[in-house]
């Protein structure tokens, strides 16, 4: 079935119009209705990008096909919510959810566009009276606040399966009327402009276009700003609190600044270096609690999957977290309202602003960017190399934590010059440390949650707040997450070779022009 077909028109006599269009057409008035229309999608546009466009009207959720537009699923709103709430798509009715749980993940569906749209359907018929085509007029206006803002009248051909070329000849005739021209973008791009913004214009992953010859000065400022852009595109969010996932798209911001800070030291004068690093490293502080308590929540449903039948037993523990995440939230706002770090941003932003910059270049600031890049990644990968190497079944949890560290440092260098390198080897070495990063991080996040569920169980003892049940409970978890972390502890080993291994060492002498 082919794609639906926009027409925009002009006429100020809207009824008159679907008057003239039935005559002239020969088609049949079906129906009429006016109803409010509300485009969802995540933060990041997960479901622009997976190919789909999500609407909600007063009584329906409506997902199509972004390329066709055609219709891939209706289901009722029978009483749901928006399908917006703080962590994914949990406000949607479950076949929906069910549907758009792989694309949205944990991040929350939010309202990127409303309109109030007025439509009459006209039929087009053959022979046999049988409906062969449709034709949507619309008229509609773009709700925010302040006054509404109209967009173009629509005419929309709807093929009908098996009937495209009555859809097709629709279209040829709509063509050559006066007044008509064909629309190329979708009326969620339309009202979107409208509001100064285009589908997928966020992204958490980090975009850079590096050239070699450029001085550090120059594209450490790039980075630092396409850094601090992140940050505060996802400020709102992460004080509204609609999307835990802000949060953690602003934290990554301040580590890969922290990073960056230490990768190109030099680039600007030692003094403002110094400074801005202790400034992040502090804002880094501040975030870390709330997060660590949305990491708990975010856990939950494999909390209950993991007790069975006393699921219910751990409320008490949920209650606390929220208590705890609820008081670390206020304190994270007053933090991001402060001056400290309105002075921040404010002086951050003008000591890398890109045409006027307040900080001049510091003393590593004319060398090539190439040849700081391939420096930097040899000593990165190199540290990783050594301090993984000397780990063994009898290292301290501390020296795997370190390790992870540097493998974080590497992997925010590799993202950083990933411009600078060809594309297939990159990926392939990029990969190989994410699937260590992998190891890393499973052995490390059980044993602090396996702490933290030990501490909160503490307080709920002393409180008199959890049943027995209940404590037995988190004692389950707790051994179930001792397990996780042994057998990442135990496949460490096989891991590290892996990536130690001389096709790794062979990337890397590629990517930077010298061996290891």
């Amino acid at each position: 079935m082919s794609a639906p077909k926009d027409f925009a028109y002009v006429a100020d006599d809207w009824p008159r119009v679907a008057g003239e269009l039935s005559e002239r057409l020969s088609l049949v008035r079906e129906a009429e209705d006016r109803r409010r229309l509300t485009y969802l999608d995540t933060f990041d546009w997960r479901v622009h990008r997976a190919g789909f466009v999500l609407a909600r009207t007063d009584d329906v959720f409506e997902v199509s096909d972004r390329a066709t537009g055609a219709l891939v699923m209706r289901v009722p709103v029978a009483g749901h919510a928006n399908g917006s709430n703080g962590n994914g798509d949990g406000g949607l009715p479950p076949r929906l959810r069910d549907f758009m749980s792989g694309v949205v993940g944990v991040r929350a569906l939010l309202g990127v566009a409303a309109l109030t749209s007025h439509s009459v359907v006209l039929a087009a018929r053959n022979d046999d009276a049988k409906t062969v085509a449709r034709l949507v007029l619309s008229d509609s206006r773009l709700d925010r606040n302040g006054p509404d803002t109209v967009l173009r009248r629509r005419l929309t051909v709807v093929p009908l399966r098996g009937y495209d070329k009555f859809a097709a000849r629709l279209s040829d005739r709509l063509a050559d009327l006066p007044g008509i021209e064909p629309v190329a973008e979708s009326l969620l791009e339309e009202a979107l402009g409208i509001l100064g913004r285009r589908p997928g214009d966020y992204s958490g992953r980090l975009v850079l276009e590096l050239h070699r010859e450029s001085s550090t000065f120059d594209a450490a400022r790039m980075i630092y700003r396409t850094l601090l852009e992140a940050m505060l595109v996802n400020e709102d969010g992460v004080i509204q609190d609609v999307d835990t996932e802000c949060l953690h798209d602003f934290r990554v911001a301040v580590r890969r600044t922290r990073s960056a800070l230490k990768a190109f030291t030099g680039a600007l004068p030692v003094e403002v270096e110094t400074h801005v690093r202790e400034q992040f490293r502090w804002l880094g502080q501040m975030t870390t609690p709330t997060r660590d308590l949305d990491v708990h929540l975010l856990d939950f449903p494999s909390f209950h999957r993991l007790v069975g039948d006393v699921g219910d037993d751990l409320d008490p523990l949920r209650d606390l977290i929220r208590a705890d995440r609820r008081h670390a939230h206020r304190r994270l706002c007053t933090t991001l309202r402060s001056a400290r770090y309105r002075g921040l941003v404010t002086d951050w932003g003008n000591a890398i602003d890109a045409e006027d910059p307040s900080a001049a270049p510091g003393p590593a600031g004319s060398t090539p960017i190439g040849e700081l890049a391939d420096s930097s990644l040899r000593r990165a990968a190199r540290q990783v190399l050594r301090d993984g190497s000397v780990i063994d079944d009898d290292s301290a949890p501390e020296s795997l934590h370190d390790l992870r560290k540097r493998c974080k440092e590497l992997r925010y260098l590799l993202e950083f010059f990933s411009s600078l390198h060809d594309p297939k080897l990159h990926r392939s070495l990029v990969e190989e440390l994410k699937a260590l990063q992998l190891n890393l991080g499973e052995f490390q996040d059980t044993e602090i949650q396996r702490h933290a569920l030990e501490a909160f169980a503490g307080r709920l003892l002393e409180s008199g707040a959890a049943s027995a049940t209940g404590l037995l409970a988190i004692g389950r978890m707790v051994a179930v997450l001792e397990d996780r972390q042994r057998r990442a502890r135990a496949g460490f080993a096989a891991r590290f070779a892996e990536f130690a291994g001389a096709s790794n060492r062979r990337r890397v002498a590629v990517l930077t022009g010298g061996s290891l």
